[in-house]
């Protein structure tokens, strides 16, 4: 797959990907291992939405930034409010 994901830009989205980067599980480990090789291929912007709580190691200030936009609620529930409000009730 290396050769395809790096043939083009794109975004990948892990969306309530708590499943599976949990630290306590002992798959989580490869999965972490695969989300840092996603990283390093350029091209490729990664996107994870998770309720654990964790801080990369990079971007900091980024972070906390994208948070406070998010008003610190999940990406999925402020997806879904958008699309709600968009929406005409009674159609």
């Amino acid at each position: 797959m290396r050769p395809f994901l790096s043939s083009k830009d794109m975004s990948i989205v892990l969306d309530n990907a708590e499943s599976v980067l949990d630290p306590h599980v002992a798959s989580a480990e490869g999965m972490y291992a695969v989300v840092e090789e996603l990283g390093q291929l350029g091209g490729i912007y990664l996107c994870i939405t998770s309720r654990i709580y964790r801080q990369g190691p990079e971007h900091p200030d980024l972070t906390n930034k994208i948070l406070k936009q998010l008003d610190f609620r999940a990406l999925s529930v402020t997806l879904l409010a958008t699309g709600c409000s968009s929406q005409q009730v009674g159609h």
